[in-house]
């Protein structure tokens, strides 16, 4: 596995831009804190309608989850659909089943076709929405080994803990208010207390990840005594773990490409 280079105390756009130019993959700092908004500015729903999907595809999500979910966007079924039976044109059997095209593709090749037009979406020749979306991945990561610890059987709340990290940079990545972002997507109320205000235990828990991005100590220290369920030496190593594995999501999202 590659090294993976991060950036810290990237506190403006311009120093994002220069560490990018440097071959950092990760960027961490007060920038993110107050990323670039462009007001009036619209979203762009197949993109969130494709990071859901990636996300129940990295998140091992049932299959029904991710057919269920590609249901409501026909042109992705159909590029779907057609992509798996061009592969398999020498079959004499026509895959016609979203479930059957995704069994057939197989997880990691379903992820590569759903990174490529994600990761170059709103691509700038800076390469920030790379490292955006990598960081965005770390932060997931991140995000679910707490909620991991904090509530270790309960998988529902490890995956919203997941989806809150990754949505929490979508601001930074498109450049929108995070009401708007929040506004378009069916998530649960404690999800958007978290994006909006850092309320509650996910709030709290993103807060904690962003106290580390910004190397705010004090502030570490008093949300870690505060959850009562984790130590220092538990979330150092949490961490170096998440970015080992957004390291690898990148690697294979650079070789989608």
């Amino acid at each position: 596995m590659a090294d993976l280079l991060m950036a810290e105390k990237v506190e403006t756009r311009e120093m994002a831009r220069y560490c990018i130019a440097l071959n950092f993959q990760m960027l961490q700092g007060f920038y993110f804190a107050r990323p670039e908004i462009i007001s009036g500015k619209r979203i762009n729903p197949s993109k969130l309608s494709l990071l859901k999907l990636l996300l129940l595809v990295v998140k091992d999500s049932d299959i029904a989850e991710i057919e269920n979910e590609l249901k409501y966007q026909p042109s992705w079924s159909y590029n779907l659909l057609h992509m798996v039976n061009s592969a398999a044109s020498g079959s004499s059997q026509t895959i016609n089943s979203i479930k059957r095209a995704i069994m057939v593709l197989g997880r990691k090749q379903l992820q590569r076709w759903l990174q490529l037009p994600l990761y170059t979406a709103n691509q700038k020749s800076d390469g920030t929405s790379d490292a955006l979306m990598q960081t965005a991945a770390a932060r997931g990561k991140l995000m679910e080994f707490i909620a991991i610890e904090d509530r270790p059987h309960d998988k529902n709340h490890q995956d919203r803990a997941f989806m809150v990290g990754v949505l929490s940079l979508l601001d930074a990545l498109l450049g929108i208010e995070m009401t708007k972002v929040v506004g378009t997507l069916s998530i649960q109320e404690d999800m958007r207390q978290a994006l909006l205000r850092r309320h509650g235990y996910l709030g709290r828990q993103l807060a904690l990840v962003e106290a580390n991005e910004t190397g705010r100590i004090d502030k570490i220290l008093t949300i870690i005594t505060e959850l009562g369920y984790l130590s220092m030496n538990q979330f150092t190593q949490m961490q170096l773990e998440a970015l080992a594995w957004a390291n690898r999501i990148g690697e294979t999202a650079g070789n989608s490409k």
